[in-house]
């Protein structure tokens, strides 16, 4: 049994590394990811300001600084490797990007000011702050820059999936970790409700199919539970939302939400039956695809 275990946690490794792999080649190199996102957006902004028409739009070139600063927010000039270890966390990424002209003070962010200068002997860059002009920063650090007698200024920061830092959210414009726990407690609360339903009913279902062994009603569930397994959970929804929530059907159940309004004047039992009432339809098109499986497991056992 120990070396099951064992085993099977040593698969868990490169199973976790092929997953987030495969995801991370699809965001970065499927059509229309965030990247190409922001530069069609680029690209509508200049077309908007300059007064082009639709068609001109696409041709309308992006501002070199802008198109840099894209590219670097992205590491789209990296290597392949480094990237997926940045977006691991596992390698260093560049935070806090500043353009800044040699010599000339940069506010970055504050209220504190830096200056980058090229070491004359050296010809490397380094970077002061004003109130210890002859030291140089060790937190921060200068690659170059399209721009004429420009480099950008940047820090280092060892954040990712290993970090549980997933960055801001594309669509929300907010941490991802904060979206993850404004939604938590409703999906634990879901999750927990089809648990506790889904082992119940299989419970009780296996058990009277292995009772009844070859019977019409183990071929009937069979055919049912089978014919639920094979229905996507998110077609499911859409029907029962049309037949019971008031769709063209009855209106019985919310179509949206998870509490009522005045939720919070109910009492007790009334947030419990509350509650309950608005996970009715997405707990039936959750658990219903499960229950196959684990009937017959149920009943096989």
């Amino acid at each position: 049994m120990l070396q099951y275990i064992i085993r099977r946690l040593l698969l868990a490794i490169p199973t976790f590394l092929g997953a987030t792999f495969v995801v991370f080649f699809i965001v970065q190199f499927a059509p229309g990811g965030p990247y190409d996102q922001q530069m069609n957006a680029l690209r509508k902004g200049q077309g908007a300001e300059g007064g082009g028409s639709a068609l001109g739009t696409e041709s309308m070139a992006i501002p070199p600084s802008q198109l840099e600063a894209l590219q670097r927010y992205y590491q789209v000039n990296e290597p392949i490797w480094k990237r997926y270890l940045m977006w691991l966390g596992l390698f260093p990424r560049p935070v806090n990007d500043y353009l800044a002209e040699v010599g000339e003070e940069r506010n970055v962010g504050g209220g504190y000011k830096v200056v980058a200068r090229k070491d004359a002997a050296s010809g490397t860059y380094n970077v002061y702050g004003l109130d210890n002009p002859t030291t140089p920063l060790d937190d921060w650090f200068v690659d170059p820059s399209q721009k004429p007698n420009s480099v950008w200024l940047y820090q280092r920061e060892v954040a990712g999936i290993f970090t549980f830092d997933f960055g801001d959210s594309f669509r929300y414009r907010k941490p991802v970790t904060e979206l993850i726990s404004e939604r938590l407690p409703v999906s634990m609360q879901f999750g927990l409700m089809s648990f506790v339903i889904t082992y119940v009913v299989c419970f009780y279902l296996g058990t009277q199919k292995a009772l009844r062994h070859g019977t019409k009603f183990d071929v009937v569930s069979s055919s049912i539970i089978f014919i639920a397994f094979s229905v996507p959970g998110w077609a499911l929804g859409g029907v029962l939302l049309v037949i019971l929530g008031g769709g063209s059907g009855i209106d019985l159940f919310p179509t949206g939400g998870f509490q009522s309004s005045d939720y919070d004047n109910l009492t007790a039992v009334e947030q419990i039956l509350d509650r309950a009432w608005y996970f009715v339809l997405p707990t039936v098109a959750y658990t219903l695809g499960g229950f196959a499986s684990i009937t017959l497991l149920m009943k096989n056992s």
